[in-house]
């Protein structure tokens, strides 16, 4: 792969950046987690996806805040 060259599996076309999008993660009936996926400019295949990690941040976050909110157990 010349010059770092990347070809989609899927399409065999050259591709130089990605598109990606937000979409919604999530396992069962749990909550869910923001994150992305990652896809080829050209014929869309899915190449990747992964956890917003600045939305994990800020989700985690506001998590601590409303349970430290609660009142305590006995």
């Amino acid at each position: 792969m010349p010059n770092g060259l990347r070809i989609c599996p899927k399409c065999d076309q050259p591709v130089e950046e990605l598109d990606a999008d937000a979409i919604r993660l999530k396992k069962g009936d749990e909550g869910g987690w923001r994150g992305f996926v990652l896809t080829c400019p050209h014929c869309t295949a899915i190449l990747g996806a992964g956890f917003d990690p600045i939305a994990l941040i800020e989700d985690t976050a506001m998590r601590v805040a409303a349970k430290l909110q609660e009142p305590p157990k006995n």
